[in-house]
Formats: C-alpha cells, structure tokens, sequence
C-alpha cells in the first residue's frame, strides 16, 4: 500500500490559518481591556493637566505684562535725559549758527536779541518743554514760562527740594561744558512747585551762557500709562484669553480687552450684581498686595454662555508703581468637553481597530492562498520579468517591481539592476533642468541674451528680448552672419571691426557701450556684458553676452553734464550782468537828464541822447538775458491764468511778426492756473513764437495750443524729465517753417548757440526759455524734422487757486513833491538818479550805503516821504537796510532796486512792506510810475 502523501502546501496553510486566528482573538480581548485603562488615565491625566497648564499659562502671560510694564518704566528716565540733550544740542546749534553768521557784522547785543527771538518759541512735548538761558553771572537771558524774570540775578534762587539752581547750573557747565541736572520746580498749567524736572545744559563759550532744555518725568509718566494701556488692551492669547487692568481703588482700565474710558468701578461696569463684583475686586486686591501675586477662584457667567456660572481661576498681582492691579483668568470647565470627545474618539478607534484587525486576518489568509497557489510559477515569471526589462531599460525608465519576487536571491540582483536604471534617470533629469532654468531665464529677462560662435559670426541662440532691445526678431538676427554690422551706428563701425579682430584673438573686454540703429530707424544706445569662451577646434571661440537698452541712462547723462555746463556759464553770465547794469543804469539816467526840457540842448544833441539810449536798452537786453541765464534775478511769482497770458502775447505777436504768417490759438486746458511770473511766461511765448517765424519763408502758420495732462507715479518714472505727480498745462507752439536737423536739435539750448547770422542773435535766447522754464518747475521738450516744421512743448504745474489780477494804476503826469532818500553805492546812479528826481520836482537826499542811509533816516525820518534803496550794498546791505529802517518807521514806503539778488526770492520782501522792486537798469517812465504809486498808497490815494 502506497504511503499516504500530503500537501506541504496545504499543511503550512492550515497552520497559518489557525495561529492567525488564534492570534486575532488574543489581541481583541487585550484591546478592550487597554481601552478602558486607558480612558480612565487619559481623563484625568487631562483634567489635571488642562488645569495646570492653563494657569500656568495665564500667570505667564500676566507676569510677561508686568515685565514690559516695568521695563517701560525702567527706561523712562533715560529717553527723558536723551529727549532733553537733544533738544539742547538743537537749541546749542540754533544759537551758534546765528553767532557765526552775524559774527562782525552787527553788535553783540543784535546777536544775543536775534538769539533770543530765534529760540523763545521753540516748544515741544505739548508745550510743556521750552528753551531757557542763564548767564554765569546769574542773570536771566531768557525763560519764556515766566518771561517777568528776565533780566533779574537769580544766583541765589531755590528749588523746591533746597538746590541752588543756578549756582548749580553754572558749576556744571564750568567744570564740564554739558551735563544732567535734576530737581523740583514749577510746571505751566500746574499749581506748585514741586515737579520733578530733568534738564539738561550746556555753555555757550562766546557770552559765557547756560543753554538748557527740560522735561516733568510727571507728563512723561502720564503718557507711557495712555500708551501701556492700549498695547494690554490689544494682548490675546488662547481662545478667549485677554488681560485686565484695575486700579487699586476699583477703577476698571482695560476689561473684557477692551479699553475703558471715564472713571467708572468695576461694579459700576459689571452692573447686574454689583456686591458680587465688589467681593470679587477684593479678592483682587489681596491678591495684588502679595509681592509675587496669587491665584483667586470662583463662579462667574461666561460672556458666551450667561445663563451657567462656570468655576474661573485668575492670576493677580500689582504694580504700586502705578497704583495698578492686573490679572488674567481662565473657565476651569472647559476640559469637560474634551474628555467627553476623548471618550467617543477612544470608541470610534476600538471600533475601527476590531474591523482593521477583521479585515486584516481575511486579507493575509487570502493572500497566503493566492501565494501558495502562484508559487510553482513564481520563478519562471521572473525570469520573464527580468528578460523584458533589459530589452526596454534602453528606451523607457522602467523599474522592476522588487514585491514581485519570491525569491531573495533574485530580488537582490533586481534592485541593483532598478539602480542602474535610476541613475541613468536622474542624470537625464538634471540636464533637462539645467535646460529648462536657463531657458526660462533667459526667455523672460528684459535683456538680450545671444550665443555667438567665431570666426564665421552665427548666431546659435537669441533670447525674445531681442525684438524690445533691437528691434529684431530673433529670427531675423540668427538668418544673417555678423548681424551687429547691420544695427551698428555709422560712425562705429571701425570701432565694431576692431571689437571682432580681438574676438579671434581670444581677447574681449567684459563690457562696453555702443549706439545703434534699430530696425524702426531709432538710435539706441546698448550696453554689452560678455563672456568668451575658447571652442573645440582650435582658432575657434564662442561667445555669450546680454544686451540691455541704456538709452534712457545715457540721455540723463547728457542733460545732467548740458544743466551742469549750463550752470557754469551762467554763474559767469549772472556776475558780469550785475556789474554792467549798474553801468547801464547810470547810462541811462544820465541821457535821461540830458533829455530834460528844462536842459537847454540843440537837436543834434537830442538826437545823440537818444542813441545813447537805444545803445543802452539793446545792452540792457542783452545783459537781462544774461541775468535770466544766470540765475541772479528774482521771479515775482504770483497764481497766473496762463491762457490770459497767451492771449495778450499773441495780440504783441501778431504786431511784430509778418502779416503773412497766421497765429491761431486753441486754449482747450480746463485747468489754467500756475504758479509763475507773467512776464517770464511771457518773455518765453514771444521768443519761441518770434523764432518759429523767422523759421517760417513766406507765408505759413503758428499753432499755440493747450490741454492738460495728469501724470502718476508710473507717468513720472517712464517720463524723460524729472517731475511729480499732479496735474499740468501743456502748451504746444507749432510752425510749418524749415524744421531742424539732428545736429542742431542736440545745440539749441546752449549758451551763445544761434543758427542765425552773425549779428542778428545773442545764442542766449533758448538758453534763456530754458533756463525759465526750470526755474518755475517746469519741462520743455522739442521736436523737429527739416522740411517739416518745429514744435516746442512746455510743461507746467497746475495750482489750485485763484489768479492775481489786480490793476496797475496810471501814471501821473506834471511836477511832483516830497522828500526822497536816494541809496546806492554807485556815485554816477545816484547823481543821475538825483538828477531825474529833481527835474520831476523831488527834493533829494543820498547815501552810498545802508548805514549811512540808517543815520540820515533817524535824523530826518519825519521830513522823508520815501526811500530807495539799493540791494547789494557794503557795510549794510539794502535788505538789512529795509529791516533797521521798518523798526524806526513803520509807515515808510521803500523801492528796492537791484541788478540781481543772491536771493532768488526777493518777492518776499512785498509780503513785508517793500512797495515794489525794480530792476536796472530801468526806464524812466517806469522809475516815475513807481515811484508815484508807492507815494500815492501811502497817502491813500487811488
């Protein structure tokens, strides 16, 4: 009888089934028993630790208040003496400045004055700080709180708290120049005098003064509370946590997180129980009494949920320094919830173990039987599995699957063979990431980046900036060897060639600037950044390099060195103008007496004074000009409708130009008001207007025209000119005349620059328009091409206020009387200027400078009607002059007359009683006209 067999298979199935289930049934009971232990641990280990944590959280966050609250307080009196020292030093620097700079110049008695008036306004922390000066004497030079002390000895004053204040004072500054100094005293607004000050001194060496700056620690200690508490009020930490703030008599300051204001108690603000609220704020306030704090416990309704008084704990303790106490409370039954969530997670995870460990058994029996099943085929599988992969590892990234394997010998060569594969893979990941960064790179830089090969000249790479940049589309470069000699500007293209003999060399500079021409026929000027490469073959190179458009860089450059040439030559301009006015002046006025009907004269002599005028007026012209270039006059600025402007310019136009020529106006701008002076708006109309018609052969048109334009932050960074946002005027002066070339496009703002014949233009006239237009914020852009007419576009901002508009009054006519005090340094302006105001019928007095004007004025003061003055004067110049003569009369009119001033802004003298400003030299009809009306307010008539 045959021996009966079994199914090794079989019998290692039916042990592995009945240990699986053996084992399932082990770990279920061990489970359940473990759930329940577990419950019961984790329920009050969190309670206890819920409990813990939470106090311990809010005594961290109340003694983290408390902390910065003392660190605030700490520093207090350090930023205080900072505050004053600084403020000290600022009053130090006011002091030396106007010592140094009128040092000389007038008595020390006028400086100690100006340094007076200069630094008693001078306030700071609400009012409460100011500036006070002692002497080392004791004397007191300045105290703007009690101003009646000034002057008084207070050697042997006391503080409040018994110091010797300005003795004190004085030994600081003697033996150290600067120091603190602390002590009690009065306070503005406040009753007493016993206010903790801190100042802070130092001497001031020329007058042997105590300069010094102080702060009340009381304000300062005010402002830090307001500040404490509005950061405590803002401070959340966990889910409803916040801090509160009581005063130690029961004032509630910050409550709820919110900051409260008026004096309310905390009863007052918690009002539906208030002996619960008071027995509530003693609990607090003993709390706050124990130096390291302490915890109170009790029920209280949550804010969420009023209708359960829940158990609270809170952390308190005080802060005597402030009279405060604070705190920070959490709701101890808050973790009920979680242990009742803890107990349904812990069953929900019971439940879901018992069908995992279900699922589980199933799944392994199962598998076992599916693997006994397969195993008799297991290996020549593999062998298949190996067999494929090898022929396909060549052309896809495959990877064997190592759980496919039964046995662990073929698993192991499996895996180094997936090795391989992987490091293949990731050697051809990184190079297609290299390609793909520096493709993005360089298909989304603003710049031009190319790959270049030499000698041969192609293109093997253009980045798509290439079409912003030159113009070109990448295609088009790459179709053409040696592209560049295309683009490159005429006058570079031995420059190029140079550039490529050192390329084959294997030499190249890493940058340089070049212009070209781009495909639209623009000139642009490039910036080259390059790397040179040697090729493979010898003699061969390859280079990389990045374009970027510098046109707008090298334009800025070009107007910064023109303004710069620009500002030289008209400093030179400015000084000779003011020299040759006071001469034209005198000129003028001579040949003015001359003219005189009271002067008996032939008519070959008239004729001959008027010569001697026209020659003067055409060099007055000419030296205006040079003044206007130069910088060195005053613009009367005022609100000026420009279009009114416009309109009387083209009536004046219109007489001096040619009949044949047509002006037509087009005033379209909704905003019209500038900012300017009407004559200089003026003077630049009728200049480009007259030059654009004598660039016009014939007959032929002027366009004036207007609109506006508004501008933002974008506007302004894209625009070629410097500017701000805001509205403009935009005014346009078109010709169809001959038009301009590119080379007299680049000259035409430079100084003594003409396209005109020789004798027939200064070359200022331009300079002049420019030069005005940046003088009232303004731009000017110009566009021309030969042939086809010029136009000049003038920009300026607009304001919104009204025009000034006020009528000039008539001149007088016949003889005239009173008094007038001539100044001027210059002996021939004042003997000219005598001689038109007594032939007028004045009687005249002169001085050849302000001080001695000063003496003459104070003798006759009352028998003077009227005095002109000259600016720029020795001694005592016309502006110091004007201020001596405003404190002795007030009512005195004054004329200013000047052939520049060093202060571009001498219309701020009108706003201080300055009747009018003349410039030389003047006409004589303008001298009379001024002359008349300043008299005529001072009599009040009209």
């Amino acid at each position: 009888m045959a021996k009966r067999t079994y199914s090794l298979i079989n019998g290692i199935l039916l042990l592995f089934v009945s240990a699986l289930l053996l084992l399932a049934a082990i770990f279920l009971v061990i489970q359940f028993n473990t759930f329940n232990n577990r419950y019961k641990k984790e329920a009050l280990l969190l309670q206890t630790k819920y409990t813990e944590s939470q106090k311990e959280q809010i005594k961290r966050e109340v003694m983290w208040v408390s902390d910065f609250i003392y660190s605030n307080l700490d520093s207090l009196e350090e930023q205080v003496g900072e505050t004053v020292r600084m403020r000290t030093y600022e009053a130090y620097s006011v002091a030396e400045h106007i010592y140094n700079t009128n040092r000389g110049k007038i008595s020390n008695s006028e400086i100690q004055e100006r340094i007076r008036q200069a630094l008693r306004p001078v306030r700071y922390s609400g009012g409460l700080g100011y500036v006070f000066i002692s002497s080392f004497s004791g004397n007191e030079i300045l105290f703007p709180d009690k101003p009646e002390l000034e002057g008084q000895n207070l050697i042997d004053m006391k503080t409040a708290d018994g110091k010797y204040l300005i003795r004190d004072m004085i030994a600081i500054s003697r033996d150290q120049g600067e120091g603190f100094y602390s002590y009690s005293w009065t306070k503005p607004g406040d009753e007493g005098s016993d206010h903790k000050k801190i100042s802070y001194i130092k001497r001031f060496e020329p007058y042997d003064w105590i300069i010094g700056t102080g702060l009340y620690l009381s304000d300062e200690e005010a402002a830090l509370k307001n500040k404490l508490l509005i950061k405590i009020s803002n401070i959340r930490f966990g889910k409803e946590g916040y801090i509160f703030v009581n005063s130690m008599e029961g004032d509630a300051l910050v409550s709820n997180g919110e900051l409260m204001t008026g004096d309310r108690k905390l009863w007052e603000v918690f009002s539906s129980n208030p002996e619960r609220s008071r027995d509530l704020f003693r609990m607090e306030y003993e709390a706050a009494l124990k130096p390291e704090g302490d915890y109170i416990y009790y029920t209280i309704r949550k804010l969420s949920d009023s209708t359960v008084e829940s158990p609270k704990a809170s952390f308190i303790i005080g802060i005597p320094e402030f009279d405060w106490l604070i705190g920070a409370g959490v709701y101890l039954d808050d973790v009920d919830k979680e242990i009742a969530q803890l107990r349904e997670i812990s069953y929900i995870e019971l439940r879901g173990d018992i069908v995992d460990t279900i699922i589980i058994t199933l799944s392994i029996i199962s598998l076992f039987f599916l693997f006994l099943f397969l195993a008799d085929k297991r290996l020549k599988k593999e062998f298949n599995l190996f067999s494929s992969f090898f022929e396909s590892s060549l052309t896809d990234d495959l990877q064997l699957n190592l759980d496919s394997f039964y046995f662990r010998e073929l698993a192991e060569l499996a895996g180094q063979a997936n090795g391989m594969q992987r490091d293949k893979a990731e050697a051809l990941s990184r190079l297609r990431e290299s390609e793909n960064r520096f493709r993005l790179l360089a298909e989304n830089s603003r710049d031009m980046i190319f790959k270049m090969s030499f000698p041969g000249g192609n293109f093997e790479y253009i980045s798509p900036a290439a079409i912003d940049v030159l113009g070109y589309t990448a295609q088009e470069i790459m179709e053409e060897p040696y592209h560049v000699r295309k683009t490159i500007h005429p006058d570079w293209r031995d420059w190029l060639e140079g550039v490529f003999d050192d390329i084959n060399s294997g030499h190249i500079d890493e940058t340089f600037e070049y212009p070209i021409i781009s495909k639209s026929g623009e000139e642009r000027w490039i910036s080259q950044k390059n790397t040179l490469i040697k090729g493979e073959e010898e003699g061969t190179y390859v280079l990389i390099g990045r374009l970027s458009d510098e046109t707008r860089r090298k334009k800025a450059e070009e107007d910064l060195n023109r303004n710069n040439r620009m500002e030289a030559i008209g400093k030179l301009a400015g000084g000779v103008a003011h020299d040759f006015n006071n001469v034209l002046a005198g000129i003028m006025n001579a040949a003015n007496v001359l003219k005189s009907p009271r002067r008996e004269i032939d008519e070959k002599g008239l004729k001959m004074a008027d010569l001697i005028l026209k020659a003067a007026s055409r060099a007055a012209d000419l030296t205006a000009k040079l003044s206007a270039f130069g910088g060195k006059r005053a613009l009367f600025l005022k609100p000026q409708n420009v279009h009114h402007i416009l309109e009387e310019t083209e009536v004046i136009l219109s007489r001096t130009i040619d009949m044949r020529i047509a002006i037509q106006m087009n005033l379209n701008a909704a905003k019209s008001v500038i900012l300017a002076d009407g004559t200089e708006i003026q003077s630049i109309i009728l200049n480009l207007g007259i030059n654009a018609s004598h660039a016009i052969e014939g007959s032929g048109s002027i366009h004036i025209n207007t609109e506006n334009m508004t501008f933002d932050e974008k506007d302004c960074t894209d625009y070629p000119f410097e500017c701000h946002p805001g509205d403009y005027v935009r005014i346009e002066i078109l010709d169809t005349g001959s038009g301009m070339d590119e080379e007299t496009l680049k000259h035409i703002f430079e100084p003594f620059f003409s396209t005109k014949e020789k004798g027939k233009g200064s070359g200022l006239g331009l300079a002049t328009v420019y030069k005005s237009v940046h003088d009232h914020k303004g731009m000017i852009q110009v566009t021309s091409e030969v042939g086809e007419g010029t136009s000049f576009i003038l920009l300026f901002p607009c304001i919104d206020e009204k025009p000034d508009e006020t009528p000039v009054p008539a001149e007088s006519t016949g003889l005239r009387s009173g008094t007038i005090l001539l100044v001027d340094d210059e002996e021939f302006i004042r003997e000219t200027g005598r001689g038109i105001l007594e032939e007028s019928g004045y009687t005249v007095i002169t001085a050849s400078n302000g001080r001695e004007a000063l003496d003459i004025f104070r003798e006759r003061k009352q028998e003077i009607d009227l005095v002109i003055l000259d600016v720029i004067m020795p001694e005592l110049n016309g502006v110091e002059a004007f201020y001596k003569i405003r404190e002795i009369r007030e009512d005195c009119p004054i004329i200013m007359i000047t052939g520049f001033s060093r202060d571009p802004d001498l219309s701020k003298l009108k706003e201080k009683g300055v009747s009018c400003i003349i410039r030389k030299p003047f006409e004589q009809s303008l001298f009379k006209k001024e002359i008349d009306m300043a008299l005529q307010k001072k009599t009040g008539k009209q």
